[in-house]
């Protein structure tokens, strides 16, 4: 008897590599060399393995992205004998220690992998995406209008200015110029802010913008040096009455003859650019978002905004939000006016409507954006009137203590990606320290 164990133990340890196969319920069963009889048992005697097939459809991972799938709850105390996958590469595997499915993965394709255990076969399938962030080019323009991406700051110890326009990954993808501009300034205690979206659809508007924001960055320098005294006066004699402001002529009188006027100027500059060069107006459509600032007698502050088009003003005090504007839209979705558009400037009484001021005893934060940031990081309607979203804005471009990160790194930062947001985005920020 004993030497009969000896022969089986040595036919065994001779026997070829068991290969799998699949039966006709899923499960898995080792096949012998030996035969079966009509009952499925092996001539030997021994009865046939049969290992059932854990099928696992885990999530899809991304090219380019990590990726871990725990399968701890599947594999439990069980051993691990041996583990195959659908490829060669070395992107993906099983960390036996952590029981998990991880890697880096680098190209897009369909994948598996089976894990034999002592008691079943598991087997994860799964389809790696292409990420579509490694889809776009980024194909530098001419940049004989202007660069792809442009920022600025004015920093003093009391109040920081710093603008970015970072050039949007439709314009990188073709090699366009970017359609977006902005001007920032100072008139003694005034901060002036300037940001244009020049309209895709428009041949020239990448020219439209940047002359724009430069002819109203200069004029509206101007105007406030200009009035800064008459304004001023108005505003103190009136910041205890707040309410008599939404109201009072001369302030809106005063202000109007800054805001609407200098946005007044940049048209007809670009009317004459236009005639010059023989070519529609229209070429040169861009919005416009002007605003100023500026501390007052009694430590408090005022802040002012005009807007025609889409995007968005709005200030921060102490938590608090005050939308300074209202953008412009149309009967389809990236609809808008122009400050080139026909009558935009003709009816006095709804441009008044368009101006927006404040007075804040708390310092504020005033941002102007065009729409490729309030349509990708804000989303709707709700979440621009949402006080928090806002704060977790600034935390974005603000650095561990508070203050305004560099302007270089706000306009880096402007290229985060959202699915299907790929316009150009710019900002520009005024902070009271």
């Amino acid at each position: 008897m004993s030497d009969e164990k000896d022969k089986n133990a040595a036919t065994e340890s001779d026997a070829e590599p068991i290969a799998l196969d699949v039966g006709e319920n899923g499960s898995i069963r080792d096949q012998c060399e030996t035969d079966t009889d009509e009952e499925g048992k092996l001539s030997g005697g021994n009865e046939s393995i049969v290992k059932d097939v854990e099928q696992i459809v885990i999530p899809n991972p991304m090219c380019a992205i990590e990726y871990s799938y725990p399968l701890a709850e599947f594999i439990g105390e069980d051993t691990v004998a041996s583990v195959r996958t659908s490829d060669e590469g070395n992107d993906m595997s099983y960390d036996e220690l952590e029981k998990v499915l991880k890697g880096t993965p680098l190209t897009s394709r369909d994948y598996w992998m089976e894990i034999e255990l002592q008691t079943k076969i598991i087997r994860l399938t799964c389809f790696i995406n292409e990420n579509p962030r490694l889809l776009w080019k980024d194909i530098p323009s001419e940049q004989k209008v202007k660069p792809d991406k442009d920022w600025m700051s004015l920093l003093s110890p009391t109040v920081d200015i710093v603008a970015a326009s970072h050039r949007g990954r439709m314009h990188a993808n073709r090699g366009t110029y970017r359609d977006d501009d902005f001007y920032i300034g100072r008139v003694d205690t005034f901060t002036l802010s300037i940001v244009a979206d020049g309209a895709g659809s428009a041949q020239l508007s990448s020219t439209g913008s940047k002359v724009f924001c430069r002819e109203v960055g200069n004029r509206l320098f101007e105007l406030v040096r200009a009035k800064e005294d008459e304004l001023m006066d108005i505003i103190n004699n009136l910041q205890s009455q707040q309410d008599e402001m939404k109201t009072d002529p001369r302030l809106s009188r005063c202000l109007y003859e800054i805001l609407p006027v200098a946005a007044l100027h940049g048209r007809k500059r670009l009317m004459q650019l236009a005639d010059d060069n023989q070519v529609p107006l229209k070429f040169y459509h861009t919005t416009a978002l002007l605003s100023i600032t500026t501390p007052i007698a009694d430590g408090s502050y005022f802040c002012a905004a005009f807007q025609i088009g889409d995007g968005i003003t709005a200030a921060l005090t102490d938590g608090q939000l005050t939308l300074l504007g209202k953008g412009d839209s149309g009967s389809f979705p990236g609809e808008t006016v122009f400050v080139t558009s026909n009558g935009i400037f003709d009816d006095g009484a709804a441009l008044l409507k368009r101006i927006h001021y404040l007075i804040s005893e708390a310092k504020p934060t005033v941002i102007s954006m065009t729409d490729g940031i309030t349509d990708s990081y804000f989303k709707d309607t709700p979440a621009l009137d949402n006080p928090e979203k806002w704060r977790q804005f600034v935390d974005d471009i603000s650095d561990e203590s508070g203050h305004l990160r560099p302007a270089v790194d706000i306009c880096d930062w402007l290229n985060y990606y959202i699915d299907q947001e790929h316009d150009d985005r710019t900002i520009s920020v005024v902070m009271y320290k």
